[in-house]
């Protein structure tokens, strides 16, 4: 996702840390689906004028991210990084598109095992 920003002229933001430290002073790291706090992924790609990715596992296994785009005013820019971000993602993991108003739910056909 870093390099995908930086590609696009566009901020790349983790604040995983700062999530992981949130959820622990709330107590919520404790009821995650995630194995342990310390793997919360909290990115963001940010551009002008409302574009932009977010990127998080919360309430998901820890081998699962969900990422949800928002286009801004310019609905070209925001479908060529959409595109420029999944092909990206796709050389190294699989990746599929959640329909509209359905949620994210962790992956049942998913193969992976989460890390203990």
């Amino acid at each position: 996702m870093r390099t995908v920003a930086q590609s696009e002229g566009l901020e790349f933001i983790d604040n995983s840390e700062t999530t992981r430290r949130a959820l622990k002073d709330i107590g919520a790291d404790k009821a995650s689906k995630n194995d342990a706090a310390a793997l919360i992924i909290d990115f963001h790609i940010e551009g002008k004028r409302g574009l932009g990715v977010t990127a998080g596992n919360f309430g998901l296994p820890t081998y699962q991210i969900a990422l949800g785009f928002t286009e801004g005013v310019n609905a070209s820019k925001a479908r060529r990084l959409a595109n420029h971000l999944i092909q990206a993602l796709s050389q190294r993991w699989r990746v599929e598109t959640v329909p509209r108003a359905t949620g994210v739910f962790p992956m049942s056909s998913c193969a992976g095992k989460p890390i203990r």
